[in-house]
């Protein structure tokens, strides 16, 4: 699977667990170390207010299940956390 093809199944799972009338979701995620799932935030802007959401517990596996399939250098090289280095995101497990 190539990560276009794992962004496109990120994106259909996010935006089939998000609010209807949502114009934008957000999602943060932090995955444990122990392979035991995460920590996500989940948050949308409808036309009127930003506001959270909670998925359900298919949505959140098949979500971790995805971001999972990316090595740890990819979020790394795409700034994609947070400053911090791919050392220390393996020494904390994320």
């Amino acid at each position: 699977m190539t990560y276009e093809d794992l962004y496109r199944r990120i994106a259909m799972i996010v935006f089939s667990c998000g609010p209807q009338g949502a114009r934008e979701l957000i999602v943060k995620a932090e995955l444990f170390a122990d392979d035991e799932g995460g920590e996500y935030q989940f948050d949308y802007l409808d036309e009127t207010a930003a506001s959270w959401f909670e998925p359900d517990a298919q949505a959140i596996g098949d979500l971790t299940g995805s971001i999972e399939r990316f090595p740890t250098h990819y979020f790394v090289e795409h700034d994609m956390t947070e400053g911090r280095s791919s050392v220390e995101l393996v020494e904390h497990g994320d």
